[in-house]
């Protein structure tokens, strides 16, 4: 069955969110109705630039960095029991307690080494059992393209999906498919069957009460990491605006 508007209402936050559209104001007061004034040509356009001149960099600096990163979970100790899930899995942490997400200011003392996970993104900590992506440079203009919510809502008409539980039965909204030319297939880079638990550390919930509050707290935000559930691995997926 196609997605209800509670499900598109909450895929739309989730595009929101990641893409750090925090205009609940606007989209409360004045800026229904008014699109931006780039064309999706324009934005595409802008984005494979950026995407380009990152590859050269890395061609010419002979940069080989991988750009997925598998936190080996910590070691059990002997005689210590595992819980496990009803497949025989480790059963991971639950969301709240899934730490892979520090807010940072500009003069925040530098974290630990070993609590990094890319050095050029100190905002991204270590989880134990989690696959990191490296992060997905946003151009600014289509961050300000998705602070209007019309924009992002129809983009959100692309995708389609249902709200769900993770393998841990933790609330989640999973994806069940969109138009793979759509252009939030192709920034977003998520996939049919994965499951999207949090933004950021906060969990998207249920409902759409949750969803506003996802909004109101990620107002501003330029640093995103969305934590998925994909082939019942935890994953991060990581979003910076510059």
């Amino acid at each position: 069955m196609r997605i209800s508007l509670l499900e598109k209402l909450v895929l739309v936050l989730t595009v929101l969110s990641v893409l750090a559209v925090a205009a609940v104001v606007g989209f409360l007061m004045i800026n229904v109705g008014l699109r931006s004034v780039v064309s999706d040509e324009t934005e595409v356009a802008i984005q494979g630039t950026i995407e380009w001149l990152e590859a050269e960099r890395e061609r010419v600096n002979g940069r080989s960095a991988p750009k997925s990163i598998y936190v080996q979970p910590e070691a059990v100790q002997p005689g210590a029991a595992v819980a496990t899930t009803a497949d025989g899995r480790p059963k991971l942490k639950p969301a709240s307690e899934v730490k892979y997400f520090e807010k940072r200011e500009d003069n925040d003392p530098p974290p630990p080494p070993d609590e990094v996970v890319f050095p050029e993104y100190p905002w991204i900590k270590k989880q134990p059992g989690v696959v990191f992506v490296e992060p997905k440079r946003i151009a600014p203009v289509v961050y300000e393209k998705y602070q209007n919510f019309e924009n992002a809502w129809g983009e959100a008409q692309s995708g389609w999906g249902e709200m769900s539980t993770t393998s841990n039965g933790e609330p989640a909204y999973e994806v069940k498919g969109f138009d793979p030319s759509s252009r939030m297939a192709k920034l977003l880079k998520l996939q049919p069957g994965d499951k999207v638990i949090s933004v950021n550390g906060y969990p998207i919930g249920s409902d759409i009460a949750s969803g506003k509050a996802l909004y109101d707290q990620l107002r501003n935000e330029k640093n995103f990491s969305v934590l998925i559930e994909r082939n019942n691995q935890r994953t991060v997926l990581s979003f910076t605006v510059r």
